[in-house]
């Protein structure tokens, strides 16, 4: 796959996701990755890296156990993004995301902007 460089906001949020995947699973709260995803996808949209953001909020907008607030803003930013681009990027990442289990999103990111988990 092929790398990319973020900056500003997106940094902080690639930073925060590299953390995320080095600690223990039992250390961080669910809701704080998803959290974490979700300001990724933000700033990749504004970036433009519209595919990795669909990703992102098609597999927020089916995780278990996400509060309804950040599902509720997932699928809000989901929508307006589908509103903007081919409704095919939406179908796609949904075929994705559909049943991917956390810990191999967060991978997938990583591995996206060509950082490691370890």
């Amino acid at each position: 796959m092929a790398e990319f460089a973020l900056a500003a906001p997106a940094d902080t949020a690639l930073a925060s996701l590299r953390a995320i995947a080095r600690q223990d699973a039992a250390e961080t709260r669910r809701q704080d990755v998803y959290a974490a995803m979700f300001a990724f996808a933000v700033a990749c949209l504004e970036r433009g890296l519209t595919q990795t953001a669909a990703d992102t909020l098609a597999f927020l907008a089916q995780a278990p156990g996400l509060s309804a607030r950040l599902r509720h803003e997932a699928l809000e930013t989901l929508a307006d993004l589908e509103s903007r681009i081919c409704p095919r990027v939406i179908l796609d990442a949904r075929a994705f995301a559909e049943g991917m289990a956390l810990r191999t999103m967060l991978e997938y990111l990583l591995d996206l902007s060509g950082l490691e988990t370890t």
